[in-house]
């Protein structure tokens, strides 16, 4: 698998990360989030960024923020991380539009946006 993409920190979108990354028979390239440690549905996201460091897991981990979304062309941000999909039939275009935003009055991110579905615009 090329990447997981971890849009924000809920319990159900976060549930079945260690199931997927810690799999044995599936090797996962890349963990991409927004960078959260704290708060409700962490522990798996925390879970795959202590086995990195810990050396059992030979994965990718990147954090995206914001300021690297506002630099990015068209205000997407879209490399081979992001957008690993290249199909004869279906090309989509994986772009992510928000990341981590560290605001004095409000501390809770803006989520990644979802990879659309092949097909979909």
């Amino acid at each position: 698998m090329k990447s997981v993409l971890i849009t924000h920190n809920h319990i159900d979108h976060t549930r079945a990360l260690k199931a997927i990354v810690g799999n044995e028979n599936l090797k996962v390239e890349r963990y991409i989030d927004h960078g959260m440690r704290e708060g409700p549905g962490t522990g798996n996201p925390n879970w795959v960024r202590e086995e990195k460091a810990e050396g059992n897991l030979d994965i990718t981990i990147r954090e995206i923020e914001e300021k690297a979304v506002l630099k990015a062309a068209a205000k997407a941000l879209a490399d081979a991380d992001i957008d690993p999909v290249k199909c004869d039939t279906c090309d989509p275009k994986i772009r992510v539009l928000h990341g981590r935003v560290a605001l004095q009055s409000d501390p809770s991110p803006r989520p990644l946006s979802p990879p659309p579905r092949c097909g979909e615009g």
